[in-house]
């Protein structure tokens, strides 16, 4: 991972965004340790971060500044070679992002499984069958949206 220039958080969202001497925006979510999930009591309250996913600016340079603007709900980001790039964000909507993103887990899945089945497949196995990749896919709704 590159080194962080700037950051902003959607608070809405309960999501940090980083941009870096690379090309790339970090999304990670912001999660506070309960009672089950810390290993000692000092934990309990913390904030951690969870890597979400990433994707590319237009700019190649490196990203020098990040802004949230809550009110239009715009994330603003300026990179050093002066080009400003704005990003709408969708925070008015959730079962329209939870759709969203309920859809990419299932691709995931799904290439998982399928990536399983080519390797099962190139092991010269005589038990495994063509049809042995599922068609139907399930996700757990509740997991994803926390």
């Amino acid at each position: 991972m590159a080194k962080v220039n700037d950051f902003a958080i959607i608070a809405e969202l309960g999501l940090l965004v980083t941009t870096s001497s690379d090309k790339f925006l970090r999304i990670f979510k912001l999660e506070i340790r309960s009672e089950a999930e810390a290993k000692s009591i000092a934990e309990v309250g913390q904030i951690h971060l969870v890597s979400t996913t990433s994707f590319s600016k237009s700019s190649t340079q490196r990203g020098l500044q990040v802004e949230y603007d809550k009110k239009r709900h715009l994330l603003l980001v300026l990179s050093v070679d002066n080009q400003l790039e704005i990003f709408k964000i969708n925070v008015s909507k959730p079962k329209t992002i939870l759709k969203k993103m309920i859809r990419a887990e299932k691709k995931k899945a799904l290439k998982r499984t399928h990536k399983e089945m080519e390797e099962a497949k190139g092991s010269d196995d005589e038990s495994v069958q063509d049809d042995a990749a599922p068609i139907k896919r399930t996700v757990d709704k509740e997991a994803i949206q926390k």
